[in-house]
């Protein structure tokens, strides 16, 4: 997928095209989860793979589609929100502020804490925008601030997940359980990973529901690294980019939404291990990225375009 993703994605019009397709399809989806919402029954579960009740927890239905999980869902389309917003600066206005309202409608529908966390920081990373200049300073002021409060907190900084409860009902105690088992267990997983944490005497261990704590008990430290690498590497490709595209331009903001929506990405591997249609998702998002320099490569850099502009100048006031 990911390879088939960088052969299709040349430029940018490819990639507005591709939000495009997003926001069309993201249509008929809201009315599927629409009706589910109001009937309580999911039309996909005549193809198999989800049930035809939807769960019900806290009095609240959690509407999940053709999705493997409601979760799954909302964190799908909330890390495609942020590609929205890009596509809403280059010119199109009703189409993305439909998609938009779709998308949020899913997440909604969902009723669980991630994705509406997912959206949160979505909306928390674009404000970032205007300071993108500083996100370095930003970053470490934020590892900063965790390196502090884990000393002054009475539990550990990871305890934070377990308050993190929007809708009500939330796992979040769930999740820190798990992150608190695995570093405690660092010495029998840190190798080769752990087949089965459930020797560890926990539980909650039995519910993998954190992406970082899947890698390492798949491949050890070594895969956890590589992981947490390959973001940076992605990361880093966004700011070469944004580096290359003239600064405040359209297609500069829609390669920032790009980031946004990695951002999205790795806070949602903190409340849910990825399964099912969202793995197409996040490949998608790391050959968008990995198709930039190709993609910008189509756009002048900023010191040619004021070249350029100096040139015409320079031949305006000569034939003056």
């Amino acid at each position: 997928m990911y390879f088939f993703f960088r052969c299709i994605l040349q430029s940018f019009e490819d990639l507005e095209r591709l939000v495009l397709g997003f926001i069309l399809i993201s249509i008929p989806v809201a009315i599927a989860f629409l009706i589910e919402w109001r009937t309580g029954r999911n039309a996909f579960s005549i193809f198999g793979g989800v049930p035809q009740i939807t769960v019900v927890r806290e009095g609240r239905l959690r509407c999940q589609g053709a999705f493997a999980h409601a979760i799954l869902a909302g964190c799908f389309w909330a890390s495609i929100m942020p590609l929205m917003v890009g596509d809403l600066i280059q010119g199109r206005k009703w189409l993305p502020i439909s998609g938009l309202a779709c998308s949020a409608l899913i997440v909604l529908m969902c009723a669980s804490s991630t994705p509406v966390m997912a959206v949160l920081f979505a909306i928390i990373g674009l404000s970032f925008y205007e300071l993108r200049h500083q996100l370095r300073a930003v970053r470490w002021g934020f590892f900063g601030l965790l390196f502090v409060l884990h000393f002054i907190m009475n539990h550990p900084v990871w305890h934070l997940l377990a308050r993190a409860d929007v809708v009500g009902g939330s796992t979040g105690y769930h999740r820190y359980s798990i992150m608190d088992a695995t570093i405690n267990n660092f010495s029998k997983w840190w190798m080769l990973g752990e087949a089965n944490p459930l020797s560890w005497g926990n539980e909650d261990m039995r519910d993998i529901t954190n992406q970082y704590i899947m890698e390492a008990l798949l491949g050890g430290l070594i895969t956890l690294v590589l992981f947490i690498a390959g973001i940076a590497v992605a990361f880093g490709m966004v700011g070469q980019a944004l580096r290359r595209l003239e600064d405040k331009s359209p297609r500069h903001f829609l390669v920032f939404c790009v980031g946004v929506s990695l951002f999205v990405h790795v806070v949602t591997f903190f409340g849910v291990s990825y399964f099912g249609q969202i793995i197409m998702l996040w490949y998608l998002n790391l050959a968008i990225i990995g198709s930039l320099p190709r993609i910008c490569a189509t756009s002048p850099a900023p010191e040619t375009s004021a070249e350029a502009q100096r040139v015409t100048e320079n031949i305006t006031a000569s034939d003056s």
